[in-house]
């Protein structure tokens, strides 16, 4: 009994992005794809400005080239209209394994702005980072 409880005490649930994403936007969101790095980006930002426009809940999220760990970043539409920026990082430690963080901002407003020649669903005065999961 007493290994069982310690074994207990010692995990620790698994900080993963998609299942925070799928929460802020709702059950019945719009689900605009996960882009791995290098991936093309197009189709899931063409999703997330047309749901943006529509006034549909939606989520989306994309890999960004980390130093030391893997990093994705999202963007999620709740269903009330509100936006969330997010941040994920597998060992923002820098490799000693410390574990994964997701942390998210909430928007003052999404807009639609062209970058790097694609439209794109943007996150515009960011507030304060919430940790979402991890340490």
């Amino acid at each position: 009994m007493t290994l069982a409880v310690a074994l207990l005490l010692g995990c620790e649930s698994r900080c993963e992005l998609d299942p925070a994403l799928r929460e802020i936007a709702g059950p019945g969101a719009t689900s605009c794809g996960r882009v791995p790095l290098g991936g093309d980006q197009s189709a899931a930002h063409r999703c997330a400005v047309e749901s943006l426009r529509a006034g549909r809940a939606f989520w989306m999220q994309w890999q960004r080239q980390g130093i030391d760990s893997e990093v994705w970043a999202g963007l999620a539409r709740a269903p009330d209209g509100t936006g969330y920026s997010y941040l994920w990082d597998g060992d923002p430690s820098g490799g000693s394994n410390a574990g994964a963080t997701a942390q998210r901002s909430r928007c003052t407003r999404l807009e639609v702005a062209t970058v790097d020649g694609i439209e794109q669903v943007v996150c515009e005065g960011g507030g304060p980072l919430e940790t979402v999961c991890g340490r």
